[in-house]
């Protein structure tokens, strides 16, 4: 039996190509992951136990800086794991335990610090101290039929709702069609729909896009329009007659739309129509999964710590990791003990106004007024001001507050919020609830700006937008100086809080 390590990307194509009459092993995967890593320049190894061009065990792998349980080390990981929910490893029963054995005296040789090896869709009988499963949902055709997904009422009354107010349009793309400008557009959606959470999307890792386009010719991408907007675009892959759903990206304009119930529903019917087995979403535990999946499978991972000190260390990450629940219950607890603490010494200044006919500001000609009611509208002029679109702006607009701004040639200068529900004051820790007027909330000028009155001048144009003898309710911290100062001079006058809390 011959160790092989190679890490040159022409001879391991040569060892791999000497193993294609091998029909058990994932040729054509690790032919990907070497494009991959060509284009990328990325260094990776192919370690193998082969003898007589027969490969009993064997998997290519890469070597960074990686983040686990918490802590960094340098790493031995297989390739794959940066751009698939599986990776492509293969070994012999019977050789596994020294496999892994070869693998981590390799490791060590090179200095890494941790071997891992994730999201294997098979139990290779590998063992680690260190090991857990995960579910991967998918729609199994042979059980319910694709059908499972798109004849939901649900779905469908969503679906005829696009198709009766958009000019609803789907389009597949496979192969060669898949252009850059195709993958440009799915980067800019997913860049600004994951901070949409505060995430930060992989396409900002320089190279990323590389991948999208590598390899394309078993990869699909569909794009759903609504006129001439997208309304989402997913990228997957097909392998062995199974749909993987890799990238889903959704257009935040249209979040009230159920753009993604959309995607799984006209991927259920490419599923269908191009004779596809399984329909596979892939790792997450994304809540509508559960709702348009009926099996899972399983995905495994084993971390092998490298060293007495990293495997100590690891051990009690590892059991932290597994009691996750129970932590995250003691932060809230923490949080909320601390928020009330705070609000102890929190002082705030309320205040109240009529509503004004004219308020007295003259603004030039390059600044706008304006006021965003529904989520479309908001989308639009943070776009193009540039600003982040984030939750918390949905759920405004959908609990029917507004958002009021100034601007300059589309770029916003300074906003805030009215709401005639009741808000939560988290300087204070209780609820603020007004029955007679408005309460306007969350003010904030762009740094650029700052300093120049618009705060001011926002607060009376809005004082004029609202209803003709409604009253509107404003409060700030009591350190904050300038604020209750622009507040004053704006008209509002200070009242008790105790009247209003």
């Amino acid at each position: 039996m011959q160790k092989v390590i190679l890490n040159s990307n022409a001879e391991i194509v040569e060892k791999i190509d000497s193993l294609s009459n091998q029909p058990d092993l994932p040729i054509t995967q690790w032919k990907e992951l070497l494009q991959i890593s060509s284009n990328r320049r990325d260094q990776v190894f192919f370690l193998a136990f082969i003898d007589n061009n027969h490969c009993f065990c064997g998997a290519i792998f890469s070597e960074k800086k990686r983040r686990i349980a918490g802590l960094n080390y340098s790493c031995l990981f297989l390739y794959g794991y940066d751009f698939f929910d599986f990776n492509s490893l293969h070994v012999d029963d019977k050789y596994a335990i020294n496999y892994t054995s070869f693998l981590q005296n390799f490791a060590q040789s090179k200095g890494f610090n941790f071997l891992t090896l994730e999201n294997l869709y098979q139990n290779n009988r590998l063992q680690s101290s260190f090991t857990l499963e995960e579910e991967i949902a998918l729609l199994d055709n042979s059980i319910d039929g694709f059908s499972y997904i798109y004849s939901k009422k649900g779905v469908k009354r969503d679906r005829n709702t696009l198709v009766k107010k958009f000019n609803y349009q789907v389009k597949h793309f496979r192969g060669q069609e898949i252009n850059e400008d195709l993958i440009n557009q799915l980067a800019n959606l997913h860049k600004e729909r994951w901070a949409f959470d505060n995430v930060k999307s992989s396409f900002f890792e320089e190279n990323r896009k590389v991948f999208y386009n590598s390899n394309t010719s078993n990869k699909l991408l569909t794009i759903i329009y609504a006129d001439d907007d997208i309304l989402a675009m997913h990228y997957g892959m097909i392998v062995d007659k199974k749909l993987i759903f890799h990238t889903p990206v959704i257009n935040i304009k249209y979040y009230q739309y159920s753009p993604m119930a959309m995607l799984l529903f006209e991927s259920a019917i490419f599923c269908e129509d191009n004779h596809l087995n399984e329909f596979n979403l892939g790792l997450g535990d994304e809540s509508y999964k559960n709702r348009f999946t009926n099996s899972f499978t399983l995905s495994y991972t084993y971390h092998y710590p490298l060293g007495t000190f990293n495997k100590l260390r690891f051990y009690f990450l590892f059991i932290l990791s597994q009691n996750k629940s129970k932590l995250d219950f003691l932060f809230l607890f923490l949080k909320k003990v601390y928020r009330s603490s705070i609000s102890l010494t929190n002082k705030l200044c309320f205040y109240n106004a009529l509503t004004l006919q004219d308020s007295g500001v003259v603004l030039s000609s390059s600044i706008k007024f304006s006021v965003c009611s529904s989520f479309p509208q908001l989308v639009e002029a943070f776009r193009d001001s540039g600003s982040l679109i984030e939750r918390y702006h949905y759920n405004r607009i959908m609990n029917k507050e507004e958002l009021y701004f100034l601007s300059e040639d589309k770029k916003i200068i300074c906003y805030g919020w009215s709401t005639k529900k009741p808000l939560f004051v988290s300087e204070k820790n209780k609820t603020l609830d007004i029955k007679d007027g408005v309460i306007l909330y969350d003010f904030f000028t762009y740094e650029e700006f700052r300093n120049n009155g618009f705060y001011q001048k926002l607060l009376k144009k809005i004082l004029t937008h609202l209803e003709p003898n409604s009253i509107a309710y404003i409060y700030a911290l009591k350190s904050n100086i300038a604020s209750n100062k622009a507040i004053l001079k704006t008209g509002f006058q200070a009242i008790n809080s105790s009247k209003i809390f």
